[in-house]
C-alpha cells in the first residue's frame, strides 16, 4: 500500500512539474524538497523496514507454499496406489496400420466409393 501511495505522489509531482508555467523555480523546489525527503533518517528507517519485512513474508510465503505442494504431491501419490485398473485382454484381431483411410482389420465394412475427380480428362496448364 505504501508504494502505491509513493508512486501515485511521484505521478502527481510529475505531473506538476510537466504542466507547471511557474517555470525553473517551481521545478528547483520541487527537486529540492524531494531530496529531503528522501534523505530523512525516518523516511530510510521505514523503507529498510518495509524491505526487510516484504523478504520475511516472501520467505514464510515460500516455504508454506513448499510444504503444501509436498502434502499434495504425497496425498496424491497414496491415491494412484490405491486405485485399481484392470487388464485389458489382448485382442486376437489385427489391427491394419493407424490412419483414417486404413480399412485393414475391417472386414465388415465395405469400401469407401471413390467419385471421378473434377478435372478428369482436362490437362492443366499454366495459362489457365
Amino acid at each position: 500500500m505504501g508504494f502505491a501511495r509513493a508512486a501515485f505522489a511521484a505521478g502527481i509531482a510529475v505531473g506538476f512539474i510537466t504542466g507547471s508555467r511557474a517555470g525553473r523555480e517551481q521545478y528547483d523546489r520541487i527537486v529540492k524538497y524531494s531530496r529531503i525527503v528522501v534523505t530523512s533518517p525516518p523516511v530510510q528507517r521505514a523503507g529498510h523496514a518495509i524491505s526487510a519485512k516484504a523478504s520475511d513474508l516472501a520467505k514464510s510465503a515460500a516455504a508454506k507454499a513448499s510444504k503444501t505442494a509436498d502434502d499434495s504431491a504425497k496425498k496424491a501419490r497414496d491415491r494412484v496406489v490405491k486405485v485399481n485398473v484392470p487388464r485389458m485382454p489382448k485382442s486376437a484381431a489385427k489391427i491394419g496400420k493407424p490412419g483414417w483411410r486404413s480399412r485393414a482389420g475391417h472386414s465388415g465394412v465395405p469400401p469407401v466409393p471413390t467419385e471421378p475427380s473434377v478435372n478428369s480428362g482436362r490437362k492443366t496448364t499454366h495459362n489457365d
